[in-house]
């Protein structure tokens, strides 16, 4: 029976999660992700090695498509975490010392049974479930977590093998570092259970064994080698092309460029510190919620080794996570919510030892889970993404150069659709934001030759000042923008007349002397660039938009009211421009179009 429950604790979630998972590319770093694992490449800082190695193996021996393989991935890692979370419930409900001794015994089967229910609870809570159905490194990490923390149960309660749980520890540890650097959380929890356990040990005895988890955490930690190795063979995705230097390894793993988002807003920091809490009803439901202030309790009453252990993993986790201005930061709160689970899983026991009959209330918490959070997490049909870049490459004629910074709706998915797929491979695709890091325009030289030798004296000017940038030289910041807007704008005067060229509205936004000089013909979700008020080319009877709408109208996050939004600027600059040019018969087409969009919300 036992043996049921451990399987089930997996399979449940990861059927749940299979029948609900997306079916192709994904928001923001899908597309990179999956490119990346699938070629054997570096993927944005901090590189990701575990996640990129394992990633290799679902993407290439599976036999569906790479993005769907790795979108399994995430399913099956996340379905993992469930378990090991279950596993560690287990071992609490027959370990931890209760605050008081009752009347009741409580059979195995119930602990079971109620550990079954919170694990559920964890598995439908909105933030796991996010997390497993598309690839995205977080999926991994909670495997990776609950793992830990299930190692470090087992070494406070074990009497005979602790030793070896805690050297395992080290190395899960480890592994976490090698997929993402956020698992410094969980170094407070590890540092408690070990000093706790060794307490009697002898000093030399104790230091021996501590050398060994630091050594098995290193070992975890040396995965980071593949990283320069890699680069150095010029796979076709080197982000950072960190073989370059000690310098550019260590920019790249740190994650140094994105610093700038990290303590630098107080407004967003305190936005997140309250989205945190805002977030627990929607992990924990409000069941969960009630017993939570009774398990902090029950907790530290009955083990002040376990609570400081589990409280201080966190506490940092939110105070780091709080600091990080990212619209995707509720992933970073996973390893909090994770404790959480278990303090109200320790409520729920203290419960059940007075009425064991209340073990069932807690079927409520994924019952409720699953129905409030399926529709949200259901992306089994949301071709967002797919749609947005078919969209985007039909604006565009054959040939095209098409320059955008809209990485989390489309550019992503371009790299995996075009490398990967070998779709539209006719496109020169121009990531703008990317521009400003050396390595992206050596990539460039690589993948669009032709582009390079045009304007060789521009692009060698630019690097020489964004070199001094990237190695923190003194540098002249608007030589270095002056330089990098005529690095742009030659690539534009070199090609115009010979190859059609397009912008997305967002560099007009941000950057308005590129293409200055140019007339701007709106065309589908792209902007072309003429020098003459061209007639608009796209045939709009036939730019059909229905699977974006069908994919969206009923998604309330960000990214997908977004797309939405985005969709309807282009739409919209479209129709001012058909009036403009007095063409009312495509205006009406144009119009129909935006009103069946909008009213279909």
């Amino acid at each position: 029976m036992k043996k049921i429950l451990v399987a089930l604790s997996f399979l449940i979630p990861v059927l749940v999660y299979v029948l609900t998972l997306a079916p192709d590319v994904h928001f923001t770093d899908s597309g990179e992700l999956a490119s990346v694992a699938t070629s054997l490449g570096i993927a944005h800082p901090t590189g990701y090695p575990l996640f990129t190695l394992v990633g290799y193996l679902w993407a290439n021996i599976l036999p569906w498509a790479p993005i769907y393989n790795l979108n399994l991935m995430a399913a099956f890692a996340t379905a993992v975490s469930s378990m090991m979370l279950f596993l560690s419930l287990r071992i609490l409900f027959a370990k931890f010392r209760l605050i008081s001794k009752v009347a009741h015994h409580t059979s195995e089967i119930k602990n079971n049974l109620l550990a079954l229910f919170i694990s559920f609870g964890y598995s439908f809570a909105l933030t796991t479930w996010q997390q497993a159905t598309s690839v995205e490194v977080y999926s991994l990490q909670l495997l990776l977590i609950n793992t830990f923390i299930y190692i470090l149960i087992k070494a406070y309660y074990s009497e005979e093998k602790s030793d070896i749980y805690l050297i395992l520890s080290g190395f899960v540890l480890g592994l976490g570092f090698a997929n993402h650097l956020t698992s410094f959380m969980l170094i407070p929890a590890g540092l408690i259970i070990f000093f706790s356990k060794t307490k009697n040990m002898k000093s030399n005895s104790r230091y021996k064994l501590l050398l060994y988890v630091v050594g098995a955490t290193l070992l975890g930690v040396l995965l980071y080698l593949y990283l320069p190795i890699r680069s150095a063979q010029s796979p076709m995705f080197n982000w950072g092309e960190v073989h370059r230097s000690f310098d550019k390894f260590m920019y790249h793993v740190t994650g140094a460029q994105y610093q700038v988002w990290m303590f630098s807003d107080s407004a967003a920091s305190k936005e997140n510190f309250k989205l945190f809490f805002e977030l627990i009803p929607s992990q924990l439901t409000w069941i969960g919620v009630i017993f939570l202030f009774y398990g902090f309790y029950v907790m530290y009453r009955g083990s002040k080794t376990i609570f400081w252990a589990l409280i201080s993993t966190a506490i940092l986790c939110v105070l780091y996570s709080m600091n990080y201005s990212i619209h995707d930061i509720d992933s970073y709160f996973v390893t909090a919510y994770v404790v959480l689970f278990l303090i109200v899983g320790l409520a729920a026991k203290q419960l059940i030892n007075y009425q064991v009959n209340l073990v069932y209330l807690f079927a409520f918490i994924p019952l409720f889970n699953l129905y409030s959070h399926f529709e949200t997490n259901d992306l089994s049909n949301d071709k967002t993404v797919s749609e947005y870049y078919r969209l985007v490459t039909e604006s565009a004629e054959p040939n095209a150069i098409i320059i955008s910074a809209q990485w989390d709706f489309w550019v992503s998915a371009f790299w995996y659709k075009d490398k990967i797929e070998g779709k539209r491979q006719d496109i020169t695709l121009i990531e703008k934001e990317l521009l400003r890091r050396t390595w992206y325009v050596n990539s460039l030289e690589k993948w669009y030759p032709d582009i390079q030798k045009q304007c060789k004296s521009e692009i060698e000017l630019y690097q020489e000042q964004l070199e001094k940038f990237e190695s923190d030289l003194p540098y002249d910041g608007r030589l270095i923008q002056s330089r990098f807007v005529n690095m742009i704008n030659t690539i534009i005067d070199q090609n115009y007349g010979k190859r059609p060229i397009y912008l997305t509205f967002d560099i007009l936004q941000s950057d308005p002397d590129i293409a200055k000089n140019y007339v701007k013909v709106p065309e589908g979700f792209l902007v072309r660039l003429s020098k003459t008020e061209d007639n608009i080319r796209l045939d709009y009877s036939k730019f059909d938009l229905d699977l974006l709408d069908k994919s969206t109208k009923n998604k309330s996050d960000q990214l997908h009211q977004m797309s939405r939004n985005i969709a309807l600027l282009n739409l919209k600059a479209a129709l001012n421009y058909y009036e403009y040019k007095g063409d009312n018969l495509n205006k009406s087409i144009l119009l129909e179009k935006i009103n069946n969009f909008n009213n279909s919300k």
